[in-house]
């Protein structure tokens, strides 16, 4: 017989792995989004609304790498998050209709930065009304 707890646990494990497909999903189409040519645009470096982008793709890859991974794991994610940022741009600038852009490096950071920040005040919050 299957008791609360071993359905909890199924469905624990359900929604990790639901959203650990959706964070490797992620990361597969912001890697074909990042290599595929874009020829009728001139590259613009402060152009806001790429690096705001830039920005929730990243956050959205930290809160997935959150949402799909126990707390330990979560932190080499956030590693690699950073890496795969400075990856991305590395193979930019050998893409002839790509560039190397140190702003959408910042940019991925802030993402990440900015998930961890709100990440950190809600779980302050919520253990200051325990």
């Amino acid at each position: 017989m299957i008791t609360l707890q071993d359905l909890f646990i199924m469905f624990s494990r359900l929604y990790l792995k639901f959203f650990r497909l959706l964070y490797y999903v992620s990361i597969l189409v912001i890697f074909i989004l990042s290599v595929v040519p874009n020829y009728d645009r001139l590259p613009d470096i402060f152009s806001l609304s790429d690096k705001l982008n830039h920005l929730a793709a990243f956050f959205v890859l930290a809160m997935l790498a959150f949402l799909s991974r126990f707390e330990r794991a979560f932190r080499l994610d956030i590693y690699f998050l950073v890496g795969y940022a400075v990856f991305i741009e590395m193979v930019q600038f050998f893409l002839p209709a790509r560039f190397f852009s140190f702003g959408d490096v910042v940019a991925d950071l802030l993402g990440v930065g900015c998930f961890l920040l709100i990440r950190e005040f809600v779980v302050q919050r919520s253990v200051g009304r325990v």
